[in-house]
């Protein structure tokens, strides 16, 4: 009897066990997925699904642990000028922290500050403008600020973030010697689109730490409802943003700097 009872203890703690195992690995599939459709909500993939977008690492620190920088900009940039100072202008997503610069080069370059660099691998969803010479649809993006210093209200961009951008192209040995096809933002902060999405449209938003473009006021948003929700979801979806004070300012349908844009071309 003891023999029996004990066969069919352990076939019932096998069977207990395949179960545990069963719920164990639902959980974990589905706790990847719920961390997939957050990336997908962070970049409104509900238009962007039909590309095929792989993710790597995330930025581990995205405000410098060490302290804060201040920038100065001499002049206003209209989103016209920068559009025709870029060499590359382009609906990208961030798929990948790569790291910053080694800080080897500080002892010979210190006065050029150059170890506050980071760099990420981009993806393009589309071009707008292309004056490279090359079909491209992943370039690395260099990004002012690292682990250790970032600027006033600009943290490190994180894996997911989609933007509209003005780039130009950067081969400083001294910055690219470990990668090819790099890009800058043209004057930087000063003239990042930051997506967002509102019911079944696309939005554009801008920061205002510094200037707005000053050209496409004309196509600010004027509904206070859907300035709020479209910033509201660009801070639930990067709670970084709140903490790193970043304050968006203007906020533009898609539709309408694509249309402008058309418009520049054809001039």
């Amino acid at each position: 009897m003891k023999s029996e009872k004990s066969k069919k203890i352990s076939v019932n703690q096998i069977i207990a066990m395949t179960c545990f195992v069963a719920v164990f690995n639902m959980i974990i599939f589905s706790g990847c997925s719920s961390i997939d459709d957050e990336r997908q909500l962070n970049n409104s993939n509900r238009f962007i699904s039909q590309y095929d977008i792989s993710y790597g690492q995330d930025a581990p620190i995205r405000i410098g642990g060490s302290g804060t920088m201040y920038a100065s900009f001499y002049s206003v940039h209209t989103f016209e000028m920068a559009y025709e100072e870029a060499d590359l202008v382009a609906d990208i997503v961030i798929t990948e922290w790569l790291g910053e610069l080694d800080d080897s080069h500080i002892d010979r370059y210190e006065e050029m500050a150059i170890e506050e660099t980071t760099y990420f691998k981009v993806k393009i969803l589309k071009e707008y403008k292309n004056n490279t010479r090359e079909e491209l649809d992943e370039f690395i993006l260099i990004q002012s600020g690292n682990s250790e210093f970032t600027y006033f209200q600009y943290p490190l961009f994180k894996v997911g973030d989609r933007f509209l951008l003005c780039l130009s192209t950067f081969d400083d040995e001294i910055f690219t010697s470990s990668y090819e096809n790099c890009f800058v933002i043209v004057a930087s902060q000063l003239t990042e689109l930051q997506f967002a999405e509102d019911s079944d449209e696309i939005y554009l938003l801008k920061r205002n730490r510094h200037e707005n473009f000053t050209d496409l006021n004309q196509f600010e948003e004027k509904d206070s409802n859907i300035y709020s929700r479209t910033v509201d979801s660009a801070y639930r979806n990067d709670e970084i943003l709140s903490e790193a004070e970043v304050v968006f300012q203007s906020v533009y349908l898609l539709d309408d700097i694509e249309q402008y844009i058309e418009r520049m071309d054809e001039k």
